[in-house]
């Protein structure tokens, strides 16, 4: 009677563990929109901080310096985000263009894992495009969104429109780095940087990240060149 008592639990216990693969494997093949390799990251993983839940107005980047951008186009006619309202937390404020990619994608601001699901999303504590400092964009490593990165080049553009202004940037540099602490953010001069897990193919919680670094070289607002 011990005996079968000890074989009952075993296959019991041997079911359970079956039933929580499963359903580990389920959720890592669709629980994030269908994609078979799940990055499962927000800017709160990258940079190792708690989940941000967006920054009042008064407390943006923005505030910290006026200066605008020392690569944008300079002279009559240049677009800041002086005239602008930061937008609310979760929502769709400008479009992400990659031309050499075929690629147009709609950006949030806020990157947590619900935003990201299918957007490109904006880490809150970095600069709007034309504020003159860091601007910093996440995005799934899925196909369909950053999981291409690796083929921009150096001189590639990557054109970002919002309701005040379109904003052309250059592809200068891409890189691997390790999870920080900090993230990048430079307040003397504007750049934009995509970053996605690295590897492309990983799932789960990778310990790299691949940048792609872009400097400014265009602004302009209402069909107008700056």
């Amino acid at each position: 009677m011990n005996w079968n008592k000890k074989k009952v639990a075993a296959v019991i216990a041997r079911n359970v563990a079956i039933t929580a693969s499963l359903f580990l494997v389920g959720f890592l093949l669709v629980g994030m929109g269908g994609n078979i390799l799940i990055p499962l990251y927000s800017s709160a993983d990258y940079f190792l901080t708690e989940p941000d839940q967006g920054l009042p107005s008064e407390e943006s980047p923005a505030t910290t310096t006026s200066s605008p951008s020392s690569g944008t186009a300079q002279g009559e006619g240049q677009v800041t985000a002086s005239g602008m309202e930061y937008p609310e937390y979760g929502e769709v404020y400008a479009t992400l263009e990659l031309p050499a990619l075929g690629l147009t994608l709609d950006v949030t601001f806020g990157d947590d894992l619900k935003l990201i699901k299918k957007n490109v999303g904006q880490f809150t504590g970095s600069y709007m495009p034309g504020e003159g400092g860091t601007i910093l964009y996440a995005g799934h490593n899925a196909r369909k969104i950053f999981g291409r990165l690796g083929e921009l080049q150096p001189g590639d553009e990557v054109i970002v429109t919002t309701s005040y202004g379109t904003f052309t940037y250059q592809v200068t540099l891409g890189e691997v780095v390790d999870i920080i602490n900090e993230p990048p953010i430079n307040r003397d001069r504007e750049e934009l940087i995509l970053y996605t897990c690295y590897p492309f193919n990983a799932a789960g919680f990778p310990s790299t990240r691949y940048l792609v670094h872009c400097d400014p070289v265009e602004a302009s607002s209402s069909g107008q060149e700056s």
